[in-house]
């Protein structure tokens, strides 16, 4: 999914700023529109829309790169299945 980080950034920063840190860079947006986020102190956020939430995600690059080999945070965050059934609707 495309999208314009300085628009994601300053949105989020607007909206969700009573919760989140200062954020650095987008890494990813999802097609459900989970919004993946790197803060300035080098953490990773996830921003749940959906479920209005914004949760820690990593602590580091490490731990980061962990999530993503893991196939069930993997398919947590791509939501192949619901993504599918809506397009699909």
């Amino acid at each position: 999914m495309q999208f314009d980080a300085p628009k994601v950034l300053e949105a989020l920063d607007a909206e969700w700023r009573w919760v989140l840190l200062k954020m650095d860079a987008v890494l990813a947006v999802s097609s459900m529109g989970n919004v993946l986020l790197r803060s300035v102190n080098r953490c990773y956020w996830r921003v749940c829309p959906e479920e209005l939430s914004a949760v820690r995600f990593a602590a580091d690059d490490d731990e980061l790169e962990a999530a993503f080999a893991d196939p069930e945070q993997k398919s947590d965050w791509q939501m192949a299945a619901l993504v599918e059934e809506l397009v699909g609707a």
